[in-house]
């Protein structure tokens, strides 16, 4: 009888330490995104404001993207170093960091480096929180939380959006938020229970790069791609290029959208 009575504690426990953990870094993660949010429409209308071109401003936006490449690479290594909470603790740093730094000094060149900086911290956060949570989750719940994480991703995102309206874009009001809200990020994480999230993870089996290492392979992986990353980089940006314009260059700018986003749903044959 003992038995049977402690079975169900021990998985009631089970479920409260799993529960706890995953929110604790859903938590975190909507903190992240909501400052990324707020971050990725403030820059590029404060970019507006600074007497940034068009183009530059384009450019400028697309140096996330970069760091992305690069986060991809780096980051699955640093994992396998020092494990999930302390790459996560160290590329939020970075990433509020990088934030507060556009006030400093106000410079096309310097808000590039900084967006490749940021892209590259946040394609990390993304790698460790979704393997992190591939980890905690099983077979029977990992559809529920994978639904809950794309959720609060998006509508994060969507949310830090809406905060541009708190402040004036032309004072440094909303750079501060967006710093505070990627420092506050580590917060939840850093009181896991879980010890597999401190515990080194060699990846011995990580063997992207070197499935990649052919040149023709990475061609064969940009020419389906290609288009899906132009049709993704003219949407965010949208809202802020019609900002102030005219209803003929509105329809310009709509125009050359539209006609972006129909070459990035075909593939090349």
């Amino acid at each position: 009888m003992l038995q049977c009575s402690a079975t169900p504690n021990i998985l009631s426990t089970d479920m409260r330490e799993f529960a706890f953990n995953v929110s604790a870094l859903l938590v975190s993660i909507s903190l992240l995104l909501l400052g990324n949010g707020l971050a990725m429409t403030l820059l590029g209308v404060r970019a507006q404001m600074e007497g940034f071109s068009t183009v530059i401003t384009g450019f400028l936006m697309s140096a996330y993207f970069i760091g992305y490449i690069f986060g991809a690479l780096a980051v699955p290594k640093m994992v396998a170093a020092v494990g999930h909470v302390r790459v996560f603790a160290a590329l939020a740093s970075i990433t509020s960091v990088s934030a507060i730094m556009h006030v400093v000094w106000v410079d096309p060149f310097f808000w590039a480096a900084l967006r490749v900086l940021t892209g590259f911290c946040l394609v990390g956060l993304y790698m460790v929180t979704e393997s992190w949570l591939n980890e905690q989750s099983s077979n029977e719940n990992r559809g529920q939380v994978f639904s809950a994480y794309m959720i609060i991703n998006l509508g994060s995102v969507a949310m830090g959006q809406q905060l541009l309206q708190v402040a004036d874009p032309a004072g440094i009001g909303l750079f501060v938020i967006s710093t505070v809200l990627f420092s506050l990020a580590v917060v939840p994480l850093s009181l896991v229970q879980s010890a597999t999230a401190y515990t080194k993870r060699p990846y011995e089996n990580y063997t992207a790069i070197s499935e990649f290492s052919s040149w023709y392979h990475w061609y064969l992986l940009f020419r389906p791609c290609k288009w899906c990353f132009l049709g993704y980089g003219a949407r965010i940006p949208f809202p802020i290029i019609i900002h102030n314009r005219s209803n003929s260059q509105r329809d310009d700018v709509c125009s050359v959208r539209r006609n972006v986003n129909a070459m990035a749903t075909r593939t090349d044959e």
